[in-house]
């Protein structure tokens, strides 16, 4: 998608309102095949596909983890999401050996 900033906008108001809403299977939908999701600044993101994203964000919902987009902005043909984590109740902690909240890095659309 380089060269069209307005497809990748798109999509990044998309992938902001499937997280809003929780709503993983739209997600997936939006996520490149390949996407890269880690920490900001990890060399190696822990994650580096589709189900291994949707995974990490199942085990941190299924852990009484929630997560807020904090940011979506858009770089090139690729979408930087930034997440708040925070326990949806008490004893709620970040699922083990999965992938850390951070941004998706991938092809904007498929």
């Amino acid at each position: 998608m380089p060269g069209q900033p307005e497809g990748a906008a798109r999509v990044a108001q998309q992938v902001r309102a499937a997280l809003e809403a929780a709503d993983l299977s739209a997600f997936g939908d939006l996520l490149d095949a390949e996407v890269q999701w880690g920490a900001p600044g990890a060399p190696f993101p822990v994650c580096r596909n589709r189900e291994q994203v949707l995974s990490w964000y199942r085990h941190g919902r299924d852990a009484g983890l929630r997560a807020r987009v904090s940011e979506v902005s858009v770089h090139g043909d690729r979408v930087l999401v930034g997440l708040r984590a925070r326990p949806a109740g008490p004893g709620s902690r970040p699922p083990a050996g999965t992938c850390p909240v951070g941004g998706a890095r991938g092809p904007a659309g498929r």
